[in-house]
């Protein structure tokens, strides 16, 4: 996002495949100065790594937004939750904006595993649940079909490159952890 408003969406964009093996895959996109490029790699069974990096000659400053949406299957149930880096829980179906944090967690008591979002960087993550309308004798219904996050940062004013690393870890909860269950 650019100071005047601007947006410039880069998921719209073909992405080009510039490198691939094994365990990784490596695109790239590029628009009015801005380029970025992606690298996913499983890192082992239960990590997946992403490695962003924008590369911009423009001069106006910009924010880096990247959008994941996830499904526990419940947006209101309390075994199934976002757990904050300060030990809070927010039920699926939140919606809000949490300031300068670089780890959220989902945990799913039922099944027993969590998923860990991190970032090499302190960042916004903006959250809301994802409805579906559906029609039924009764009228229309909004069924939860998963979580948007929004993870966001401004991009150092006057930089022209930037590098941002995520890592999805699964796991189980280990029960006994106070702060899960």
């Amino acid at each position: 996002v650019l100071p005047d408003g601007k947006t410039i969406h880069l998921c719209k964009n073909d992405y080009k495949l510039i490198s691939h093996d094994n365990s990784s895959a490596a695109f790239e996109s590029e628009e009015h100065g801005l380029l970025l490029q992606k690298t996913y790699r499983i890192a082992s069974p239960s990590t997946i790594e992403t490695k962003y990096k924008l590369s911009w000659s423009g001069n106006e400053p910009i924010r880096f937004f990247t959008e994941l949406n996830l499904s526990l299957l419940a947006g209101h149930d309390e075994k199934r939750y976002f757990l904050l880096p300060n030990g809070g829980k927010h039920l699926m179906d939140v919606k809000d904006t949490l300031a300068n944090i670089d780890k959220l967690t989902l945990v799913d008591e039922y099944f027993n595993f969590k998923l860990e979002i991190s970032s090499d960087r302190t960042m916004n993550v903006e959250r809301y649940p994802v409805y579906t309308v559906s029609q039924s004798e009764s009228g229309f219904d909004l069924l939860y079909q998963g979580s948007c996050t929004i993870w966001s940062l401004p991009v150092p004013e006057g930089a022209k490159e930037l590098g941002l690393n995520f890592t999805l870890k699964f796991g189980d909860i280990k029960f006994g952890d106070s702060h899960l269950i």
